[in-house]
């Protein structure tokens, strides 16, 4: 389909017009925190996880599954759980050290929350899984997830780590 001159100045001055009214909106940082949380209120849990999923498929598509793990590995470092926040604070009061988000296995893109590494004498070759939402909510839940779930925990335990999952 072939657009007019005429076409194409039309819509660039409805996307002018839309510019300017969302630049004219007292507080934007507010509105798009409200972003997640509104659609989140008016569509539920199940858009949601279809979102997070769609749009992590198109970043590995378009900049490749190691840029989208990273990604998610600093969301989660920078935002815990509150199960984790608690687990934090354990380890840190008895003064074990632990890698948050940490890969035990460097081919592969299995990532878990704590890791204990084998060089630490207090805590060998232990890892600490905290399952939080997505493993219990039912839009969050599939048995294609459960079945890769447990792959993951078989496979650090045929490695020879030993899985603490709370």
């Amino acid at each position: 389909m072939t657009i007019t001159d005429a076409r194409r100045e039309q819509l660039r001055e409805w996307g002018r017009r839309g510019g300017r009214a969302r630049a004219a909106q007292t507080n934007m940082a507010a509105l798009g925190a409200l972003g997640g949380p509104a659609t989140y209120a008016k569509y539920g849990a199940k858009h949601m996880a279809r979102i997070g999923q769609q749009g992590a498929a198109v970043t590995i598509e378009r900049h490749g599954l190691d840029l989208m793990l990273e990604k998610a590995r600093q969301k989660r470092l920078a935002h815990p759980s509150v199960h984790e926040r608690a687990i934090i604070a354990i380890l840190d009061d008895l003064g074990i050290e632990y890698a948050r988000e940490a890969q035990p296995f460097p081919d592969e893109a299995i990532t878990v929350d704590f890791c204990f590494w084998p060089s630490q004498r207090r805590c060998p070759q232990r890892i600490i899984e905290v399952n939080g939402q997505v493993h219990y909510d039912p839009p969050f839940t599939s048995p294609a997830r459960r079945e890769r779930e447990a792959r993951r925990l078989a496979r650090l335990r045929e490695a020879g780590w030993q899985v603490l999952v709370i």
